[in-house]
Parts: structure tokens; C-alpha cells; sequence
């Protein structure tokens, strides 16, 4: 909070203090949309943590009051030119105070684990002990709503489902909030879907094979709403080419394609930036997480540490 009040916020001067009012006031229109286990979760990290639920309510609706652009993941499934089914991403925010802060989530009673960081209960980097994989990207539009704020709309899916079906069930049955590409991938279907979101639209784009996710719509209708900008579409067509030369993939390649980083402090181009401050790298079959262990921006150059949920099923 001190980080977020302080760095982020900049609520010591007046310019800081009216944007944290008007946040806050927007924070609680989206409040209203949270279910009721939600907040008791979120006021019991605030007791813990002796700061107020308006505190983390704030962490919790970050995204969707401030839209926050960047992020990359691509999904591989099991086939010919790929034995290892694999979702991975890079979380790019411009505020690289959050490098090094990453948290490990893990919800033995809902089985699912969630990348996130402190504070924070909702779900942008998660799966579950279905095979469920999920990944969130912004993707900018003219026109956002009020609804339930996308980590918790994530965090419900990402506990509550156990195929591609029931993912497009719960998104299809929410008030949403704002433009956002979110990649799923499904180990026991080998399937992967790319849900291009708004708050009045959802388009499913299938793939047999794999899926990119940056922060632009590529599908025919959303595309026209939503312009891509180029270090986004750099960043979508180095993954595609990725992929077109995969062959025998391993964890230490698919560590070094999201390390890639090109150099240019300014630019979001490279896979990893200057904005990355978390990377995870989902194994579902091996029941393997791995997490960037970085405490400066790109994470991912410092090497990744392993965590093994395999013994919790």
C-alpha cells in the first residue's frame, strides 16, 4: 500500500490525492458487482494486513479503472511438431516497482494456483487442477462499463470450471468492464481459445494448434474497435514465428523465447521489456509452474524458480 500510495498513486501531492478520490469513487461502482465471498476474502487481507478494505478494493480494480496495456503469452497444444502442452506469458505494467513481487497463490481448497501480488485476490496468470489455464491482456477500447472487475471475473472462472464450455458459460453470464484478450487452455480437451473481450461483445477464436495473445483483436469484428499498436503486433509475430519453428520444445527454449529482450529501454516491442514484471510458465501435464525470479525489469533475465504442485491433487 505504502508502494501503491506513494509511487504509483503519488497521493502526497494534490494532483495525486484527487486522482486516488476519483479511483476510489469508481473502485466502489465496481464493488457492487462482487460476489459476496469475494469481499470477505479481500476485507480478510486488509485485517491481516491492517490496512482498509477501500485498500485493496483499489488493488483489486486496478486494471479496470486504469487499462493497463501490455503482456504476451502463447499456448502450444500436444501434436506432432510439440510434446509438451504449454501456456505461457509475460505481464508487462508500466510501474517496474512490482519486478520481484510476484506471489505464488495456492488455493488448496479450490485446487488452483494463481500468479499474482500481494494483496491482490484476483486471477491474471492461473490454472487449476483441471487443466484450466488462463491468461489476461488489455486491449484498449473507445467504451468501458461498470461490471465485475476482470481478476475476480478470472478468479471465478479459473475456480469454478473444467472446459472451454464452461468458461464461455461464466463470461457470458457477467456484467464485463473493459476491452481484454483472454487466452484458456484446456490439457484434458488439448484444446486452446483466444476470448476477445468488451463489454457488450465476446468472440471465441479456436486454434487446433496454438494461440498468441498480445494486446490487439485480431478477429474480423472486434479488430475495427481496437487498432494494434506496433510493439504489440511486434510482439504477436515474433510468438507466431515461434511457433511456426518450433520443434522438440523444451522448458529451457520456451524459457529463452520469453527472455528475449531486444535492448530498447523506451520501446515495449521484445517479448520481454522494460514493462515485464512478472513471467510464469504453466506446464499442466507435469503439474509445473515456473516463475520469473527477477527483481528488476525484464524478470525473466535473472532465470525462472520451479514449483511443484504435483504432490496436491
Amino acid at each position: 500500500m505504502q508502494i501503491l500510495n506513494d509511487d504509483i498513486l503519488k497521493t502526497h501531492t494534490i494532483k495525486g490525492f484527487l486522482k486516488d478520490i476519483y479511483l476510489l469513487q469508481k473502485a466502489k461502482q465496481l464493488d457492487k458487482f462482487i460476489p459476496q465471498i469475494y469481499k470477505e476474502e479481500m476485507r480478510g487481507v486488509a485485517d491481516g494486513a491492517e490496512v482498509s478494505y477501500n485498500d485493496i478494493l483499489l488493488i483489486n480494480t486496478y486494471d479496470d479503472l486504469l487499462y493497463l496495456s501490455g503482456c504476451s503469452s502463447i499456448v502450444v497444444v500436444k501434436n506432432d511438431k510439440n510434446q509438451i502442452f504449454f501456456h505461457t506469458r509475460n505481464l508487462d505494467y508500466p510501474i517496474d516497482i512490482l519486478a520481484g513481487k510476484s506471489v505464488i497463490f495456492h488455493y488448496l481448497d479450490k485446487k488452483f494456483i494463481s500468479v499474482g501480488f500481494p494483496g491482490y485476490i484476483g486471477a491474471l496468470s492461473a490454472t487449476n487442477y483441471k487443466g484450466i489455464s488462463l491468461s489476461s491482456h488489455t486491449s484498449i477500447v473507445s467504451h468501458n462499463e461498470i461490471g465485475i472487475p476482470t481478476g475476480i471475473l478470472y478468479r471465478k472462472i479459473i475456480e469454478e470450471t473444467q472446459n472451454i464450455a464452461d468458461v464461455e458459460l461464466i463470461l457470458n453470464n457477467h456484467k464485463r468492464t473493459i476491452g481484454n484478450n483472454l487466452l484458456v487452455s484446456s490439457l484434458s480437451e488439448n484444446k486452446v481459445v483466444n476470448f476477445e473481450i468488451t463489454a457488450s461483445d465476446i468472440v471465441k477464436i479456436s486454434n487446433k494448434t496454438h494461440a498468441i495473445a498480445t494486446n490487439h483483436f485480431v478477429s474480423n469484428k472486434l479488430s475495427k474497435i481496437n487498432k494494434p499498436i506496433t510493439n504489440s503486433t511486434k510482439r504477436y509475430n515474433y510468438l507466431e514465428n515461434f511457433y511456426k519453428n518450433l520443434n522438440n520444445t523444451n522448458i529451457d527454449k520456451i524459457k529463452q523465447t520469453m527472455s528475449f529482450y531486444d535492448g530498447n529501454e523506451k520501446g515495449w516491442s521484445s517479448i520481454a521489456n522494460k514493462g515485464t514484471v512478472q513471467s510464469v510458465i504453466f506446464l499442466p501435464s507435469e503439474k509445473l509452474i515456473y516463475v520469473a525470479k527477477g527483481t528488476e525489469t525484464p524478470v525473466n533475465k535473472d532465470g525462472y524458480v520451479k514449483y511443484d504442485y504435483s504432490q496436491n491433487n
